[in-house]
């Protein structure tokens, strides 16, 4: 079981400091870049993947696609210095659509998380995986789906789109977001979910719905 902790901090120190606080405790660190306010260059880039190599996961857009402050030229010279390191690249099948056909000559897939996000509801069926066959031309390393479930019914829709990815692919991440969603994190991990993006008790929520690392543990050892 991998666990990611999504880090969002104003400035480059203060990543800094939260990356050497978090590191031991999970398996994956994920680095929101937008919220940095521009106080990062590459060189600083690449010190943090020598410290932490195969561990960060960056992200080049906003908690809720809002406009993002890093303009598109800069995105796109940093994923593709990212590129060419020992880390993994997020890109949202929709908000980079654009970034991923002005890359498309720039192999990224061994790098790529590629994903797939909707705050306001969970697709059907036949649209999830009109979504994913889109995906599967990207070829990426890890498909993420991530999408607010209003029902219980479309957490279980999501639970069955695992299973059904797993059956194709080692590297998948499907999570419900809400209160209908919660469950989707645990019971995903009993399926076969990649990694579990959870927040440290000491810092906020990342996405509705999100567990800590130790309350996700807590559950898993009660249902065993």
């Amino acid at each position: 079981m991998k666990y990611c902790l999504p880090i969002i901090a104003n400035n480059f120190e203060e990543l800094e400091q939260r990356l050497s606080l978090y590191n031991s405790s999970y398996d994956y660190l994920e680095v929101w870049l937008d919220y940095l306010n521009n106080s990062f260059t590459n060189d600083n880039l690449d010190e943090l993947i020598k410290t932490y190599p195969n561990k960060l996961l960056f992200v080049t857009r906003r908690l809720n696609f809002e406009e993002c402050t890093i303009s598109f030229d800069r995105r796109i010279e940093t994923i593709k210095y990212l590129a060419t390191k020992n880390c993994l690249i997020d890109l949202d099948i929709n908000f980079h659509k654009q970034e991923l056909t002005e890359l498309s000559d720039l192999n990224i897939n061994e790098k790529l998380v590629l994903s797939f996000h909707d705050y306001q509801k969970t697709p059907n069926n036949v649209d999830l995986i009109s979504i994913y066959n889109e995906m599967h031309k990207y070829e990426p390393l890890i498909y993420k789906f991530s999408c607010i479930s209003n029902s219980y019914e479309d957490s279980l829709r999501l639970c069955n789109l695992l299973k059904e990815l797993l059956s194709r692919h080692d590297k998948v991440v499907v999570l419900g977001m809400g209160k209908y969603g919660t469950y989707t994190r645990v019971i995903g991990q009993l399926l076969g979910n990649y990694m579990l993006f959870v927040r440290a008790d000491d810092l906020p929520a990342t996405a509705n719905g999100q567990l800590s690392k130790k309350e996700v543990e807590q559950i898993l050892n009660i249902i065993g």
